[in-house]
């Protein structure tokens, strides 16, 4: 799985989750079932209590937006969504942004409302959490990403204020060679491309469009121009990736490259405003402009371990986003070795997760402090810790659950197949929400085919009872639900690729035939239950 999914939204173990974990400690007789399961929580909390979130549902907020002639500022996301408490914690939080928030509809889908993940499809989202603007006639204006102070986020939300154009239309104009304003541009930089799915970038191809887009940013918006250029780096060293057709940057682009990246790092706030460049591409980034064991590649480490070690210094900086720079400087570390993590370097790992558990106070700091740990701690080569830490959070959480697929991955490296599938049931028994329900239970389901595959009439029965999870919510056979059940068919078809489980996967046909009896023909979720039924 590719690591950047893992660092921005999920983990080995959590593969849909958006956000997640994974490693192994010693093995336990029997799940500690005595652990409460925490308070429960509503599953459509407003993201902050200060915000006065649109009450009626999507099609009302775009209604009232038109009328009242305002932006409409939708933030999709879930309970346990880590990514999001932190959003929740640095920015929602703030008074200067409730204040903004005032200019706007604002809008909190959470993916487990009951059209939420046909709405997702609609806004073409993937990932929690996403934060789109919409002008007040309903236009996609642009997309907020995470990781940006304060200062930043409302400068990104007074730009949809003046009536920006949207940034596909921006995009389009840049590559015709058209003028394009520097608002236009500061709109372009601050765009959240991860999370674009095709909505600015459509068949364009990404190289040479972040190429054109950071050599047209004017240099006075240096902060812009850099994150535009990070782009352009990214697609670049992924686009060399490609097996049948590789992206070859020259030896002069390499090091023009390294020349520019060593100017963002020794620049305090351009750096703050390009925290997804510094923190979670350092490694790709390193080994895809320098060559191993050369002094170039030293120099680039050490300028870049620096500034990992001044943002985590830097009293604004998260109690999460320390612990990711943590991470990066072990991702760099442990990159050309396949050597154990030295233990003055796991100590250290160690000492700064502590320090952070101690600072982490708040429900939406505690979550997202969490999943930070969980990597540091794994990386080093500590998951006895890790293990120690999940099974002391399950008391603190209010959704416990999404720590125990990290749990049953633990339990699985150890080779405790019964501990392992304990977990995962135990979380899916105890998720909430029919979204979140179905993804947990597919975690459970996909583990009983990997751990036990001869055990044909549980992972039939099992599967059988997802499918009534989606009983009376055709709307949610969408989005995530949708992927999600397009990949239990197709694990279900290894499953039984020579036919050994026919009679297993004609119970589970059946059962999701009265499931899609129900859908109209028009409906998209039709073609989702067909292609399950194909696949599996």
């Amino acid at each position: 799985m590719n690591k950047r999914t893992l660092l921005l939204t999920v983990s080995a173990a959590l593969v849909m989750a958006g956000c997640g974990r994974s490693e192994s400690p010693p093995p336990e007789a029997d799940p500690p079932a005595t652990i409460p399961a925490g308070e429960s929580q509503a599953l459509h909390e407003p993201a902050n209590h200060d915000i006065q979130w649109h009450e009626g549902d999507v099609e009302s907020a775009f209604a009232l937006a038109k009328q009242e002639g305002k932006p409409l500022f939708l933030y999709w996301g879930a309970v346990w969504c880590p990514p999001c408490h932190q959003i929740k914690d640095e920015i929602f939080s703030r008074p200067e942004f409730v204040e903004k928030s005032r200019l706007f509809v604002p809008v909190y889908l959470d993916g487990d409302t009951e059209r939420a993940q046909k709405y997702g499809d609609r806004f073409g989202v993937r990932g929690y959490p996403t934060i789109i603007i919409f002008s007040p006639d309903g236009a996609e204006l642009t997309r907020i990403p995470g990781g940006l102070d304060i200062g930043l986020y409302a400068e990104v939300l007074d730009l949809t204020l003046e009536g920006v154009r949207p940034v596909p239309d921006i995009v389009r104009a840049v590559m015709a060679g058209e003028e394009v304003e520097p608002d236009d541009y500061q709109l372009l930089g601050f765009y959240s491309w991860s999370q674009d799915n095709d909505r600015a970038l459509g068949e364009l191809d990404p190289v040479e469009t972040f190429r054109m887009m950071s050599e047209g940013c004017p240099p006075e918006l240096a902060a812009a121009s850099a994150r535009l250029y990070a782009e352009y780096l990214r697609a670049a060293i992924e686009a060399g990736k490609d097996e049948d057709n590789p992206y070859e940057m020259s030896s002069a682009q390499k090091s023009g490259a390294v020349e520019r990246v060593n100017l963002i790092l020794a620049d305090a706030e351009l750096s703050r405003a390009n925290v997804p460049l510094v923190i979670y591409y350092a490694d790709d980034m390193v080994a895809g402009l320098t060559a191993p064991d050369t002094e170039e590649r030293a120099a680039l480490v050490a300028a870049w371990n620096d500034r990992l070690d001044a943002i985590a210094a830097d009293p604004r900086t998260s109690v999460a986003d320390r612990l990711w720079t943590r991470y990066a400087r072990l991702l760099i570390a442990t990159m050309d070795s396949e050597d154990p993590v030295p233990e003055s370097v796991a100590a250290q790992a160690r000492e700064d997760v502590d320090q952070a558990n101690e600072q982490a106070i708040s429900e939406h700091q505690r979550q997202s402090f969490m999943n930070a740990a969980w990597y540091v701690l794994t990386a080093s080569g500590q998951s006895d810790y890790a293990r120690e830490l999940l099974l002391e959070e399950l008391e603190k959480s209010r959704q416990p659950y999404y720590f125990m697929p990290s749990l049953a991955e633990l339990a699985e490296q150890d080779g405790d197949t019964e501990q392992a599938l304990a977990w995962l049931k135990r979380g899916y028994d105890t998720a909430e929400g029919p979204a979140t329900r179905f993804q947990w239970g597919y975690y459970y389901v996909s583990g009983l085919i990997r751990l036990t595959p001869d055990d044909a009439d549980t992972i039939a029965a099992a599967t059988e009872q997802l499918l009534t999870e989606l009983d009376g919510h055709p709307d949610a056979i969408y989005n995530r639900t949708g992927r999600i059940m397009k990949r239990l068919g197709e694990k279900l078809g290894e499953w039984n690729v020579d036919g050994t489980h026919d009679v297993q996967i004609r119970a589970i046909q059946s059962r999701l035939d009265s499931l899609c009896a129900d859908i109209p023909e028009e409906d998209d979720a039709l073609q989702t239950c067909r292609v399950f039924m194909q696949e599996a």
